[in-house]
């Protein structure tokens, strides 16, 4: 918890031009000592958060301490909480124990809501924190939706984003739309936020697209 860092160890990340924090603890009250003194004692440290792509906890973080002190948690989970995705077979497509994914796809075509709601939330904390970040790493962009292996045996079915009862590998119109999505959302962050907002791509797909 950053709440809790020394002056050592708040020191040493000030040596950093980059100093990488997950992005609900960059808009939390505790962290904001800790970040601030790195600020100070070196201006020029870019703050980037890590956050995770189209994935969110299954359980509502609901607590008056998450509320007062990583309130993005919260409204994150609430932002998404109707764009889980689901299976061939109806189960929700779990990919962590815990953690859901998110579905890009959305009566047919992409689920541009679902960019909305995560880009305004991100918006509406760097206007309203006082605590701006100067950008984000997403985590991570991928050809095809992740899954741990370990969940296999935990999930019934395979993923179908548009609901048709074709699994996602063997429907190519649901494969490009969730390409697609994913080149969408980053075009929306640098359009909302600017293109001095740091995005830092994670994953193969930025590696070999100039579009992402």
């Amino acid at each position: 918890e950053l709440g809790s860092w020394n002056d050592e160890l708040i020191a040493q990340a000030a040596e950093a031009n980059l100093v990488l924090v997950p992005l609900d603890r960059c808009y939390s009250p505790e962290s904001y000592p800790t970040l601030d003194a790195i600020r100070e004692l070196n201006p020029d440290a870019a703050i980037v958060g890590y956050h995770g792509l189209l994935a969110a906890a299954t359980l509502r973080p609901d607590t008056a301490y998450l509320r007062a002190q990583i309130p993005y948690d919260l409204d994150y989970w609430n932002a998404v909480r109707d764009d889980w995705a689901y299976t061939t077979t109806g189960d929700t497509f779990m990919i962590w124990n815990d953690v859901v994914f998110l579905n890009p796809i959305k009566n047919g075509g992409l689920n541009l809501d679902l960019i909305d709601d995560i880009v305004g939330l991100v918006e509406r904390y760097q206007d309203e924190s006082g605590h701006p970040v100067d950008g984000v790493l997403h985590d991570y962009f991928m050809y095809d939706p992740y899954m741990n292996p370990a969940m296999a045996d935990r999930v019934d079915g395979e993923a179908d984003f548009d609901g048709d009862g074709v699994g996602y590998y063997d429907d190519e119109d649901e494969q490009a739309l969730f390409m697609l999505w994913q080149k969408e959302y980053a075009r929306a962050f640098r359009s909302r936020l600017g293109d001095e907002f740091i995005q830092i791509a994670n994953g193969r797909p930025p590696q070999e697209d100039a579009d992402l």
